[in-house]
């Protein structure tokens, strides 16, 4: 999983179809049956598109970050995230065209030209902005990050193993730098949003479904570093746990100072 890009409310992934220009030729497990390719064609491709939709979703954290007057810190760092993903969508769709023997690439998001109407009040944009950061980057991200971690175990291919390897570095630093986003927002917030960070906490998922996996192909997807259902399961639920803790650790302090802060300013445009 990579952070998800929202157009109102609603999350948005990149459309895959026939391009090239993002897919490089490789050699990939000639051993492979026809199912099994397809099956990890389709699973890069879901990989390839998200990671593409994740390049405006941190240009978008960006801009709100600039909006409210964030530290230069952070919006270097939410600017290395989109080049970040740039690459990590590359790469995926490369698997995906050499799974399927035809070159992949994103199309366009069409959502993106019906822009949203981001919130006036800074107080509302800022709640919007660390919750949506808690669930797509402090969850979503570190579960990107297990999920290739364990898959990086599993695979044998040399081409699979650097680009597990990509991911599970990157998108650990995402989830971090989410981390640092949540903080610095409780920071800048007042005891209203820090309330509503600990109601997003109870209300994240407590599990996921994952597809499952045919039994007559298994092997052959494990060893390109598909993790089985019941140990996405598994890890969701290790990841959901850190999460909790981590977040009341953060809320607890600040409850427990008392500090008050300046509310946010807004200059409208």
């Amino acid at each position: 999983m990579s952070h998800a890009l929202r157009i109102r409310g609603r999350v948005v992934v990149s459309p895959a179809c026939e391009e090239v220009g993002w897919a490089e030729r490789r050699v990939i497990d000639p051993n492979l049956s026809t199912t099994a390719r397809e099956t990890l064609a389709a699973a890069w491709l879901r990989t390839a598109c998200d990671h593409h939709a994740s390049v405006p979703a941190y240009a978008k954290i960006a801009l709100n970050l600039v909006t409210l007057g964030a530290p230069r810190e952070l919006l270097e760092a939410c600017h290395r995230a989109s080049l970040d993903e740039i690459d990590l969508a590359r790469r995926a769709f490369s698997l995906a065209s050499v799974y399927v023997g035809r070159a992949f690439g994103p199309g366009p998001i069409e959502a993106l030209l019906r822009p949203e109407r981001d919130p006036r009040d800074p107080a509302a944009l800022l709640r919007r902005l660390v919750l949506e950061t808690l669930e797509d980057g402090c969850l979503g991200e570190a579960l990107g990050a297990e999920l290739a971690r364990e898959g990086l175990l599993l695979a044998f291919d040399e081409d699979v193993k650097l680009t597990l390897g990509a991911i599970t570095h990157v998108s650990a630093a995402h989830a971090e730098l989410a981390w640092r986003i949540v903080y610095w927002c409780c920071t800048a917030g007042d005891r209203a949003l820090r309330a509503a960070v600990r109601a997003k906490v109870e209300e994240l998922p407590r599990m996921i479904m994952p597809m499952r996996v045919d039994a007559r192909i298994a092997g052959e997807l494990y060893r390109h570093g598909v993790v089985a259902p019941e140990r996405k399961r598994q890890l969701f639920v290790e990841i959901r746990q850190d999460l909790v803790a981590r977040a009341l650790r953060i809320l607890d302090g600040f409850d427990a100072r008392g500090t008050r802060y300046a509310p946010l300013s807004l200059v409208d445009a």
